[in-house]
Formats: structure tokens, sequence, C-alpha cells
């Protein structure tokens, strides 16, 4: 009856709306609330297992309803365990139906420091998330021997990253390791010679400085030259 709710005559909307929320650390939150002419009445407060009234005309049946501790109860019990546990089955079907496991690929090259620069790369996969490290020998090398590109956007829906670490040419047995949607994956690095191409780009690089270097003495040298033949031509003193 009207009296019961507070409301006045006429037609109203009354409504109850319930939900969840899955976050990233795993915690779990229901909400349970009535409206009243599309506009927040009662709110459950699962926490303390009571109802906040946030409309004037709330107070009666906030007081009956906590008069039955055990019906909020249930309520706190629907949103919190069986509507998450559905919103993650839907979860789980969808990052399934659209996962794409990477594609891998690893490259060597000798570097400045005389070491070998191991780089391993992971293409075209989704979701976002992944986890890359270097093993030798089956173990996890420490973090701070890796560097890391940014996990980024490829252009067409899926993503692409990378990490490397730099070792000695004598040692041997790497393998980069990814995790990716609950799926391992590896792949094993031989180390052995470094290709000629590599060699021949810090060589080339070598040459080129060494000529920069070089020109502007030549050009020096054959400048004093042709200027003391000059001068002997002409009688002058060199």
């Amino acid at each position: 009856p009207a009296w019961f709710w507070g409301w006045g005559s006429g037609s109203h909307t009354f409504q109850e709306t319930l939900g969840c929320e899955l976050h990233e650390d795993g915690t779990r939150r229901g909400f349970w609330k009535y409206s009243y002419d599309g506009r927040d009445f009662l709110i459950l407060q699962p926490e303390t297992l009571t109802w906040k009234a946030v409309h004037p005309a709330a107070g009666n049946l906030k007081n009956a309803l906590e008069e039955e501790p055990r019906e909020i109860k249930i309520k706190k019990a629907k949103t919190e365990g069986d509507c998450c546990d559905q919103l993650l089955s839907y979860l789980k079907f969808w990052q399934e139906k659209k996962a794409a496991f990477p594609l891998l690929n690893v490259t060597q090259k000798e570097n400045r420091e005389g070491k070998v620069t191991l780089r391993c790369c992971a293409y075209s996969f989704v979701p976002r998330d992944i986890k890359m490290t270097w093993l030798q020998n089956g173990h996890a090398l420490s973090h701070s021997d890796h560097e890391r590109g940014i996990i980024q956007p490829s252009g067409d829906g899926t993503y692409q990253t990378w990490v490397s670490i730099d070792v000695h040419s004598e040692e041997s047995n790497y393998t980069c390791h990814v995790e990716h949607q609950g799926r391992n994956q590896t792949i094993s690095v031989p180390l052995g010679p470094v290709p000629e191409a590599s060699r021949k780009y810090w060589v080339l690089a070598a040459l080129t400085f060494a000529g920069v270097i070089a020109i502007p003495f030549v050009v020096f040298f054959c400048g004093a030259r042709y200027r003391e033949r000059r001068q002997q031509q002409d009688g002058l003193p060199v």
C-alpha cells in the first residue's frame, strides 16, 4: 500500500537490479539494489549485511528487509557467487574464442662489447598479457639481465613485443620461454659463430669511421705537397 512505501498516489515504477564485477586481483564484488521511478531507492551493503536507504521513502522497506537476515545472505551469495561464476565462464569462453597465440622468432647479433645479443620477438598475439623470459640450462635468468620492449599494437588487432639479453659467445643452452593464456612455448638458441652478415656490419662501420678520420689527413698531405712543388718551381724557399 502507498502508506507503507511512503509514496503519493498515482503510478510509479519500482525496479530490482543485481549484478557483479570481477577484478584483476581475483576479488569479486556483487551489488543488489532497488530503484523508484528511475532513482536509487535501496542498496544492499554486503559487508554489513544491511540495506542503505538512499531515498526519503525507503525507511519502511529497509526495516522490513532487515528483519530477514537470511534473505540478505542469499542475495549476497547470488551476486558474489553464482553471478561471478557465470561471468567468469563467459569471460573464459570469449578469451579462448578470441585468443591468438604468439609467433616467435629469435635473432642473434654480435654487439660492440664483443658479446652476443639474443632477441626473442613475439608477434600476432591476443589478448595483450604475455610473459617472456630467457632461460639458461632450463633456469630463468635474472630480470635485471633482460631488456624488454613495450607491448604495442601491430595494427591488425594483435600485439607484439620482444625481450633481449647479452651473453658471451662461448656460452650455450639458451631458451626463450613465453607464457600466454596459460600456454607455454619455448624456442632454443643454438649459439655458434655469429652470422657473417652481422660481422660485416661492424667491419663496415669501423672502416667507415676510419675513412672519415683519414680523409682530412690525406687532403692536408696532398695540399702541403702541392704548395711545396709550386714554391720550388717559382724559386722560392721551401
